[in-house]
């Protein structure tokens, strides 16, 4: 679990037996553990933070994986789960309060609210659209954060406002989408 970070997913450099004598419990279906584009979240900490699985890793029991199906965008998906909002709403809903390895429930994980209409009008595709394009972004600039070159300080400063903005276009947006009041917010 400690694999995953905002945005970005990284091999823990384990290795588990890929047989069914070694499977026990949660998910065992293969198309979908070895399922590219996944999104995955650790199974501890206060509240959930997710990445992107581009590789197709299998999940060990330590995380657990989102499979996206149509008509919803990964990015998209992935945007609004990394929200302020998603974390603000975990928080109060479904947070253990334990001090020591607060537990991320696969239950709530389901109940997150992650916005859908059958036929979305040109405005909230719209906002849709921008926040999966914000998304994707967030996925490259994480990637590049992880990578160790010799990058200068002033590039690293950068990156991260970079980062720091696409978060925050990403709430604004959220806000808009939800339809939420100052005072909501």
């Amino acid at each position: 679990g400690r694999d995953v970070g905002r945005y970005h997913l990284t091999w823990g450099a384990l290795a588990c037996l890929d047989n069914t004598i070694a499977q026990s419990g949660g998910c065992w279906d293969d198309d979908k553990q070895n399922a590219k584009n996944k999104i995955v979240t650790r199974q501890i900490g206060a509240f959930p933070i997710f990445a992107l699985d581009s590789r197709g890793y299998q999940c060990l029991n330590t995380m657990f994986m989102i499979n996206i199906y149509p008509p919803y965008d990964r990015y998209f998906v992935l945007g609004v789960l990394n929200s302020q909002l998603t974390r603000a709403f975990w928080l109060d809903k479904f947070c253990d309060q334990r001090g020591t390895f607060p537990k991320i429930k696969g239950g709530f994980l389901e109940q997150l609210p992650i916005y859908g209409k059958a036929e979305p009008d040109k405005t909230t595709e719209k906002q849709v659209k921008e926040i999966s394009q914000v998304a994707q972004a967030l996925v490259k600039m994480y990637g590049q954060i992880q990578i160790r070159t010799n990058k200068s300080e002033q590039h690293k400063k950068v990156l991260a406002r970079q980062i720091d903005a696409a978060e925050k276009s990403i709430n604004r947006t959220l806000y808009e989408l939800y339809a939420l009041e100052a005072s909501e917010i």
